[in-house]
């Protein structure tokens, strides 16, 4: 009699095997012939799988290969050629093509290319079903937490952050922080670029002003501007938001306790208007007017 194997099926049918093992030999036998069409079949899938995987590396290693490409470009200074690269390409906006994570956008910002920064924006696919990959490209933060518009504010490109705003139809990017809780309004005072500056405070209403001059450890953008020597700049910034100079950063010193501490500011023919502007607006006029006025008495030497 012919043995059977039930086949736990839907039907639960039963068939008939063509054999029928006669000893534990056959038996043996029986079990290595099934467990080489096993293999075969789990070779067959994984050769599949293989052939997956290397489709799949391939198209890897193009994105990689075209990053290098666009890298190389950029950092060659050959932007016309990167304009060609990423035209039409939505993957080369918001690609990271940096070890610091700096997109194609960031590398234009920081070499001040506002020509080839103001192409890329064109190229970006503005009112159309994918606007979101255009926003994404300009929202894209680096390694130190800086978008594009960080990084124009801080090479003091007015030109590309209003490009930046423009475009975007939204304030929103002003108001994004880096790693260091500084924004591009931020920025912009903390490597003493006036004209920047200037164009973001325009944009900001006066609370929003206040709210992007700290950083998270409590210097604000006028302590960064004494500490740099940008008088000019801390004439303008008091003249917008004079309450900062009561400010308190964490090591417990205001503006004027730094100012305290740049005696060369206060040497003969120097425009003094800019400390008398700033004893003027500060709470502690009394107390520190006395320790400035000795340092011009003892610098304002002929």
């Amino acid at each position: 009699m012919a043995s059977k194997i039930e086949i736990q099926d839907a039907d639960k049918c039963m068939i008939d095997h063509p054999w029928t093992p006669a000893s534990s030999e056959d038996i043996l036998e029986t079990k290595i012939e099934i467990s080489k069409m096993e293999i075969e079949w789990i070779s067959d899938w994984l050769q599949d799988q293989d052939h997956i995987k290397k489709c799949e590396e391939t198209s890897i290693f193009n994105l990689d290969k075209a990053q290098r490409r666009l890298f190389k470009s950029a950092v060659n200074g050959d932007w016309e050629d990167v304009l060609v690269q990423c035209e039409g390409q939505n993957w080369a906006f918001d690609v990271k093509v940096t070890k610091s994570d700096d997109t194609i956008f960031h590398l234009a910002a920081y070499n001040k290319r506002e020509d080839i920064f103001e192409g890329l924006l064109k190229l970006l696919p503005w009112g159309t079903d994918h606007e979101h990959i255009a926003m994404s490209a300009l929202e894209k933060a680096n390694m130190e937490g800086n978008t594009p518009l960080h990084i124009a504010a801080s090479v003091g490109s007015k030109k590309m952050c209003r490009s930046i705003v423009e475009r975007s139809r939204s304030r929103a990017l002003l108001s994004v922080l880096n790693n260091e809780g500084e924004t591009p309004f931020f920025s912009a005072a903390l490597h003493g670029h006036k004209d920047a500056f200037l164009y973001l405070a325009s944009i900001c209403n006066r609370v929003e002003g206040y709210f992007y001059s700290q950083r998270n450890d409590g210097d604000t953008i006028l302590h960064c501007a004494i500490s740099a020597e940008h008088y000019e700049l801390s004439i303008i910034i008091l003249n917008k938001y004079e309450h900062l100079v009561n400010v308190v950063n964490k090591d417990g010193n205001t503006p004027l306790h730094l100012l305290t501490r740049k005696p060369s500011a206060f040497k003969s023919g120097s425009d003094l208007r800019w400390y008398e502007k700033i004893i003027y607006h500060c709470k502690y006029t009394i107390q520190f007017s006395r320790y400035v006025f000795f340092l011009v008495n003892n610098f304002k030497i002929c």
